[in-house]
Order: structure tokens, then C-alpha cells, then sequence
């Protein structure tokens, strides 16, 4: 539900249940009007302090919702950080998706997110253990893809784009190049 929160065009996808259009847009207790659903003074206080649940798949949809804002989404840096200094569970796939939806929230919001800019660069030379290589590695590997681009989004330095381009020779050389893609 939280996905339906954002900028987009209502009329192509207008919220609903079953078919029923929805006045109020619902997540694990957070709540927006549909009309306001596109107003960053209005939602990036709710999605942030959707960051503050314990559910991982609601922080994420938040993390999610928030990049849509972009630099308006300024307010949720400091949570967004706080979710991403977590020790990272290593063997739980949620954890994996709530990581990528914060790291590539924090590199849209840009310089506002520099304090991100350790804990940021620690996942973008993540490496999986040997032991973990099969199971985990690609998402380790996407994981360390989208660390670089916000790094990037963040210092606009060029070790960044080194970073990537070296990527194109690994597993994740798809999601490096998707990357430098939208880098330009």
C-alpha cells in the first residue's frame, strides 16, 4: 500500500481495494490521504516515521516511497542512516532489500545525504564470504552497485564511476551498467 504513496499519476493507478477506490492510503498503521499522497510536506513525515517500525518490509515500502521524493525527502536522511548503520544480517533476504531501498533513497536525495557517506562507502566495497558467495552474492554484489551510484549522486566523484565500470566485469555487470546508465 505504502507504493501507492508518491509521485505518479493517480488517474492511471488510482488506489483501491478490491476494486474499490480508497480515500486514505494504510501501511502497518500509517496512513495518508489519498490527495495528499503526492505532497512531500505532507508524506516524507509519515513515510519517515514508517522507518521507525519494527517490520522490515514496511521500513522498506517507505525507503521505497521516499526516493520517489528525491531531494524533497530530506527529512528522512537521518532515519534513512540509522537503517542503514544496522548490522546487516547476512542471511536474510529482507534485509538485503531494505539496505538497497535506503541506499538508493539516500543517493536521490543528494548532499543533503552526506553524512550517509561512510556507512555508504563500507557497502560499496562489500564483499560475501566465501561461504556466502553462492547464496548471497548477488545481492551483495547489487548491493555494492548501488552504494557506488549514490555515492556518486552524493560526492559526484569520479572513483565512484571507476567503481562501477569495474562492476561491468562481475556478477552484477547488468546492474553497473543499468547504473551508469542513469548517471549518463
Amino acid at each position: 500500500a505504502l507504493q501507492l504513496i508518491g509521485p505518479g499519476d493517480p488517474e492511471v493507478n488510482p488506489p483501491s481495494i478490491g476494486g474499490t477506490e480508497v480515500s486514505e492510503i494504510f501501511c502497518g498503521g500509517y496512513s495518508v490521504r489519498k490527495g495528499d499522497r503526492h505532497d512531500p510536506v505532507v508524506v516524507v513525515p509519515v513515510l519517515t516515521e514508517a522507518l521507525k517500525d519494527l517490520s522490515l518490509t514496511v521500513r522498506r515500502e517507505a525507503a521505497q516511497c521516499l526516493r520517489r521524493f528525491g531531494k524533497n525527502a530530506e527529512l528522512a536522511a537521518p532515519l534513512l542512516i540509522d537503517c542503514l548503520a544496522q548490522p546487516l544480517d547476512r542471511t536474510d533476504l529482507d534485509d538485503f532489500r531494505l539496505r538497497q531501498e535506503v541506499i538508493r533513497a539516500l543517493g536521490l536525495i543528494g548532499r543533503a545525504a552526506e553524512p550517509a557517506v561512510a556507512l555508504l562507502a563500507e557497502h560499496a566495497r562489500i564483499e560475501p564470504t566465501p561461504q556466502q558467495a553462492d547464496r548471497v552474492g548477488p545481492q551483495i554484489s547489487f548491493i555494492r552497485v548501488v552504494a557506488q551510484e549514490a555515492l556518486w549522486r552524493i560526492e559526484r566523484k569520479k572513483e565512484w564511476i571507476d567503481a562501477l565500470a569495474l562492476e561491468l566485469k562481475g556478477m552484477s555487470s547488468g546492474d553497473a551498467a543499468r547504473a551508469l546508465g542513469r548517471i549518463g
